[in-house]
């Protein structure tokens, strides 16, 4: 279950904030060249690009759900802090939707993630669990290529499944992510906490039965076009 309702909460401040920069000084080798910190002291995000999945859309393996682009010492700064408000939070909000599949939508739940948490922000937690409380399939392609249309009949790859090539015909076809922060700026407000809530569950009640059972589940399907496949051909024999 994909949740980052904190990523984007502040980003205004310069990467290179004085203050930071100057502890950075105090902390790291002396050795260090001063023009490394100079440059640092330069850094901000005004060509950093955020997309992501929706809050709170059912999100499967090998299919990334948070793409971040920019300069590459940038993106690198930003990385840790993203993947441990992600990783967290999606933990929770799994569980969380997991415990509701289980109970039916009419039991009451109680969650004590004040309690369990780590760090100064522990209530997080509780946030997340309140969140988490159709076959489809997701294609990746190159980022050239025009987006499938309903009723377009489409080959593609199953990944897992390497030789085999498919045939499917969609009859809904929608973008797998939204652009929340582009150039600096956010474009795109997030949502409510009720309206993640409402959404995980609209995702959830999407699911095939296939899909959403707890017993050996139906492995969820992710595929890419040709022409992703035969790069991703040419870049494994290129590695061998």
């Amino acid at each position: 279950m994909g949740t980052s309702q904190e990523d984007l909460g502040d980003r205004d401040n310069p990467l290179g904030d004085p203050l930071n920069v100057t502890y950075l000084c105090s902390v790291l080798l002396a050795t260090i060249e001063d023009v490394f910190f100079d440059y640092l002291a330069t850094l901000d995000t005004s060509e950093v690009t955020v997309s992501a999945a929706p809050e709170g859309s059912v999100v499967y393996a090998r299919v990334p759900f948070l793409q971040v682009k920019g300069p590459l010492l940038v993106v690198q700064l930003l990385e840790t802090t993203l993947l441990c408000l992600v990783n967290y939070a999606s933990l929770v909000a799994t569980n969380a939707a997991r415990f509701r599949l289980l109970a039916g939508p009419d039991m009451k739940l109680m969650e004590i993630g004040l309690r369990r948490a780590q760090g100064p922000d522990g209530a997080s937690a509780s946030k997340y669990s309140y969140i988490g409380g159709h076959p489809f399939m997701d294609l990746m392609a190159l980022k050239e290529e025009p987006s499938p249309s309903a009723g377009q009949e489409l080959v593609v790859h199953i990944l897992g499944q390497l030789g085999e090539t498919s045939k499917v015909v969609p009859t809904t076809v929608e973008p797998l992510h939204r652009t929340y922060f582009r150039d600096g700026q956010v474009c795109e407000q997030l949502p409510s906490l009720t309206e993640v809530r409402n959404h995980v569950q609209m995702s959830l009640n999407l699911l095939s039965p296939a899909h959403r059972r707890f017993h050996q589940p139906e492995p969820y399907l992710v595929a890419v076009t040709e022409r992703l496949h035969h790069l991703l051909l040419k870049l494994q024999q290129g590695n061998q």
